[in-house]
């Protein structure tokens, strides 16, 4: 019995300590059946405020804060083949959006300006000309701590904060270098830490800038493939939806993106440059120290596969080389339906120097 007494008396000391994490303390693994069957919690990992992975019926919240789904959403298919995701149609605005919506916490706003997000997406649906909500925290559209939109016109990402910036109401925001695929599994990660904004796709820090104001959080709750206020939202499939106090390290997210880059190391390609400005002289200079303008083995040892992963590039994009750097543009080593030395702009892809 003093055993017992001691275990319950350690029990309540660690559910005060918990801050009321817990509902059940145990000090270590509980056996069932005599020890046939036996229940083990994974650990708590450091700052997680919120981690939905889908896989039950209801949408709950497995980080111990219990911010759990309001409704349960419909169901589609995990990651990789592996348990559920959260299923939505793409409907947005007052009466008909489709979205989860999880209430909010004190722990959010207690995370002040270092916060990371994480998601995988996969889009059924191209760009529609309106902004599409994929995760939207707040109690009013210009509530935007934090937020992610598809851009209207594009399947590009913006990741929004609200700030002390009177010049901007409706937030400051990040713009992502890459376009979310169609038909395939994205993962996006959004950190703030301070005044700096970084948006990683694929495990890749895509794009980074630095805020004029303070982030301002707001009681809000969290809206994920929609919000009541937006025309359109995300029609496709979310999932392992999470939200921690801190600002996860690339190698964390990399971690967390493996699945993506289908076992391309992530620092292996860098976009050098794409679009209008990208000739093949722009390309070469694109690539920082420890880079080069990726060759053809490069091409075929990830480089394309990351490109269109991506979503740099298309079955018609053209993708500089190397070798037609040093041919001066006179052969054409990826076809885009111009004939040698006609192309001339496509899309720089860097590749890390051999060691």
């Amino acid at each position: 019995m003093s055993r017992l007494a001691e275990a319950v008396d350690a029990g309540k000391a660690a559910a005060a300590a918990s801050g009321g994490r817990c509902d059940l303390l145990a000090q270590g693994p509980i056996c069932i059946e005599g020890g046939k069957k036996v229940l083990a919690a994974d650990a708590a990992p450091r700052g997680m405020l919120t981690h939905i992975t889908f896989d039950d019926a209801h949408g709950l919240d497995t980080s111990g804060y219990h911010n759990h789904a309001v409704k349960a959403p419909a169901f589609g298919p995990g990651i990789g083949g592996v348990g559920h995701s959260a299923r939505y149609v793409g409907t947005g605005g007052a009466g008909t959006a489709d979205y989860t919506e999880i209430s909010h916490h004190a722990s959010y706003a207690e995370a002040l300006d270092t916060f990371t997000l994480e998601m995988w997406i996969y889009l059924r649906q191209d760009s529609t000309g309106e902004w599409r909500t994929v995760m939207h925290k707040g109690s009013k559209d210009s509530d935007r701590t934090p937020t992610i939109f598809l851009e209207p016109l594009t399947r590009g990402l913006e990741f929004f904060v609200s700030t002390t910036d009177a010049t901007q109401p409706d937030g400051e925001r990040l713009w992502s270098n890459s376009f979310v695929p169609l038909g395939r599994w994205t993962h996006i990660a959004a950190v703030a830490e301070g005044h700096s904004l970084r948006l990683y796709v694929n495990g890749l820090l895509d794009s980074e800038n630095t805020t004029v104001g303070t982030i301002v959080h707001n009681t809000g709750p969290i809206y994920i493939g929609g919000d009541p206020w937006r025309q359109g939202g995300v029609d496709g499939f979310v999932d392992e939806f999470k939200v921690y106090n801190r600002a996860l390290t690339t190698d964390e997210i990399q971690a967390d993106a493996a699945f993506a880059l289908n076992g391309v190391e992530p620092s292996f390609v860098e976009l050098g440059c794409m679009g209008t400005g990208c000739d093949l002289e722009a390309a070469l200079a694109s690539c920082r120290a420890g880079y080069h303008l990726c060759n053809l083995r490069d091409h075929y040892s990830g480089g394309y596969l990351v490109a269109r992963t991506m979503g740099w590039s298309t079955s018609n994009s053209h993708v500089w080389s190397k070798e037609e750097a040093d041919s001066g543009g006179a052969q054409a080593t990826s076809w885009s339906g111009d004939a040698p030395s006609a192309t001339k702009t496509g899309l720089g892809l860097c590749c890390a120097d051999n060691e």
